[in-house]
């Protein structure tokens, strides 16, 4: 019960952290493919967790930071932001969506 409301805290701490980031270092684009990369970045790291061992918070907070770097990547290299924002959202989602069902029907 205490775990849920710790999560339900920390994650807003988090995504207000990440608003101020967002806001202030001009990456706009960046806050609505945040949400999607959060998602990606849980369901991998339950699923990395499962097969390796390794601890699950650590690498989806390594997944979600490699997918957000990624786009800034894309941006620096010439990709309005727009686009980047885009790509960003589609792979996340679309990733988000197989991984769950992955999760949901082969692991136990």
């Amino acid at each position: 019960m205490y775990y849920r409301l710790i999560a339900y805290v920390a994650m807003g701490g988090a995504m207000a952290a990440t608003s101020f980031v967002v806001y202030y270092r001009r990456l706009e684009f960046l806050a609505a493919g945040a949400t999607h990369s959060a998602l990606l970045a849980v369901v991998l790291g339950v699923l990395l967790e499962y097969y390796t061992g390794l601890n699950h918070y650590v690498l989806a907070l390594l997944i979600g930071l490699a997918v957000i770097y990624a786009a800034g990547v894309l941006v620096k290299t010439g990709l309005t932001p727009e686009k980047a924002s885009a790509l960003l959202v589609s792979f996340t989602s679309a990733s988000a969506v197989l991984s769950v069902h992955y999760a949901l029907t082969m692991m136990p």
